[in-house]
């Protein structure tokens, strides 16, 4: 390597309460009880570079309801276009850019 250690943007922290939400290349959670299906999608593949994460934690979930995370676009979840929940308060998932438009489970 060139001995150069360059920081994303991951260190960063979004609150984004009980709604509909983008994710982004960060560490995402809800800071109210999710009272409702929420949608979080993923931010869109443009700048983004393979090894970037996001990270997904739940806060209390009323029963019945809960996170959905969304691909943006043509992505694919672990080889999926299909939404993944969380449904359990407190869960949590982190999820990994691969390559282009792939995201996979970490």
């Amino acid at each position: 390597g060139s001995g150069v250690l360059t920081v994303a943007a991951a260190g960063g922290v979004d609150d984004h309460g009980d709604a509909a939400a983008t994710l982004t290349e960060a560490f995402n959670y809800a800071s109210a009880t999710i009272t409702a299906d929420r949608v979080w999608t993923l931010p869109a593949s443009v700048g983004l570079s393979a090894g970037d994460t996001v990270h997904v934690k739940a806060a209390t979930i009323n029963p019945t309801v809960g996170i959905i995370i969304t691909p943006a676009g043509s992505q694919t979840i672990d080889g999926s276009a299909t939404a993944i929940r969380l449904e359990s308060s407190n869960g949590a998932v982190s999820l990994k850019y691969i390559a282009l438009n792939t995201w996979m489970i970490f």
